[in-house]
C-alpha cells in the first residue's frame, strides 16, 4: 500500500517512473479507435472489392440464358381479369394450352367465361397463332396474338430460366389478364404444329 504522499505524486504528469491512471486509460481508448479503424478499413475494402468485380465480371444471370427457345412445348394456363367492351368492364377468366415451337412462333386453343351484365357466358372457344419476341431487357417476352377474327393482343410473358413456367400480363388497351403457365410437355401437341 502507498502512503499519502506517494499518492499525490501518482497524479501529477511529472516524470517519476510512475502512470498515472489518466494516460492508463487514454493508451486503453487509443488502442480501442484503432481497432475499430482497422475493422472500417477492412470491411470498406471488402465493399470496394465486391462492387468492383460486381462491375467487372460478365453478368451469368437469367439475361443470358434466356433465348427464344426457351419456349418449346405444350404449356398449360388458367388466366383471370377483366376486359372492356364498349366502355363496359367485363370479368373474364380462360384456360387453354399454348404451344410454343422455340422459333418466335407459337399456336393455342383456349376456352373462357364471361360475366357481361351479371350473367355467365361459357365455354366460348377460340384458336389463335402467336409470335414471340425477346425484349431488350433479355428475361421477357413480347408476345403478339391474334385469333380467326383479326383481333390482336399482346402480352409481356417471363419465364424461368428453363422455360418451365411462364408469367403472364396481357398488355392491350382495356384488356388486364394475367396468369401463370406451366409446361406439361417439352414436345409440341400433334394438331397444332
Amino acid at each position: 500500500m502507498h502512503n499519502r504522499a506517494t499518492m499525490r505524486v501518482a497524479k501529477t504528469t511529472e516524470v517519476s517512473g510512475r502512470v498515472t491512471a489518466d494516460e492508463v486509460n487514454l493508451d486503453r481508448f487509443h488502442s480501442r479507435i484503432r481497432k475499430v479503424c482497422a475493422l472500417g478499413r477492412t470491411w470498406l475494402a471488402l465493399v470496394a472489392a465486391s462492387v468492383g468485380l460486381y462491375l467487372v465480371l460478365p453478368d451469368r444471370g437469367l439475361a443470358q440464358s434466356i433465348t427464344v427457345a426457351t419456349l418449346k412445348g405444350a404449356y398449360v394456363t388458367a388466366q383471370t381479369g377483366t376486359i372492356t367492351v364498349n366502355g363496359t368492364v367485363i370479368p373474364i377468366t380462360l384456360a387453354g394450352v399454348w404451344t410454343f415451337f422455340g422459333n418466335g412462333t407459337a399456336s393455342g386453343v383456349f376456352t373462357f367465361a364471361a360475366i357481361p351484365g351479371g350473367s355467365i357466358l361459357s365455354g366460348l372457344h377460340s384458336t389463335f397463332t402467336t409470335t414471340y419476341t425477346l425484349n431488350a431487357d433479355g428475361v421477357s417476352f413480347t408476345a403478339t396474338n391474334t385469333d380467326p377474327t383479326g383481333e390482336v393482343n399482346t402480352e409481356e410473358l417471363y419465364p424461368t430460366r428453363d422455360g418451365s413456367t411462364i408469367a403472364s400480363n396481357q398488355t392491350t388497351a382495356g384488356s388486364f389478364l394475367s396468369g401463370v403457365w406451366t409446361r406439361s410437355s417439352g414436345k409440341a401437341l400433334q394438331n397444332q404444329q
